[in-house]
């Protein structure tokens, strides 16, 4: 066997694809893996390819170097496809020589100079132990500083939002999840509470203006 066994039928590419959100528990990790694989499949299919091998994921590596993407999100990407490869070929549809090459496609460097943050105390622990604003004030302001730069996207408003940015070639999509709810991260969701109103910023790359859809 010296190919992946993909076929243009979506049921067939969906099938493949629940192989690797199957086999993870994060639902923000599978939501992302499930856009990074849609993505390389539609790139896949648009001219003849030498199959599911280590050069074909350098090219798709390569393509998204050239849309401009940055590091982190070349390498989220990758790394879905290289799960891909691990969970075709441990269900029989991949040539183990074939996954073990893929999976050795390298990432993207990050380039710039590096931060960091020392904190005196396990302070992600205690919040979630004691969930105090000022904890959760201390770990936004470190976060900020370390990743120096503006925000891609601020939102302002009442409630907790899982806030997800996803950017392709000509798009850009921010999802905003609602998490407000009685028993916020301490168990299972008993009501959905109404948030807002909510007033959101996105910081768009250079030469690209925001547009409408009436979709």
């Amino acid at each position: 066997m010296t190919d992946l066994i993909v076929v243009p039928q979506a049921a067939h590419w969906q099938r493949l694809k629940r192989l690797v959100l199957d086999s993870v528990s994060s639902p923000i990790t599978r939501r992302v893996y499930n856009l990074g694989l849609d993505e390389f499949f539609a790139w896949f299919s648009q001219e003849p390819r030498p199959g599911f091998t280590k050069a074909t994921v350098c090219a798709w590596r390569v393509a998204l170097e050239a849309r401009g993407l940055g590091a982190v999100s070349i390498n989220v990407r990758i790394t879905a496809v290289r799960k891909l490869a691990v969970e075709a070929a441990d269900n029989g549809l991949l040539a183990p020589e074939l996954a073990s090459g893929i999976t050795r496609v390298k990432g993207v460097a990050s380039k710039g100079v590096r931060l960091g943050n020392w904190l005196p105390g396990d302070w992600d622990s205690t919040f979630w132990q004691f969930l105090l604003e000022d904890h959760a004030r201390l770990l936004k302001n470190a976060i900020l500083w370390a990743a120096n730069e503006e925000p891609v996207v601020a939102v302002n408003g009442p409630g907790l939002l899982d806030v997800t940015v996803w950017r392709q070639q000509d798009s850009m999509t921010v999802h905003l999840v609602n998490l407000s709810n009685p028993m916020a991260m301490r168990g299972y969701f008993r009501e959905f509470l109404a948030v807002g109103p909510l007033r959101l910023r996105v910081r768009l790359p250079e030469a690209r203006e925001a547009g409408r859809s009436d979709s």
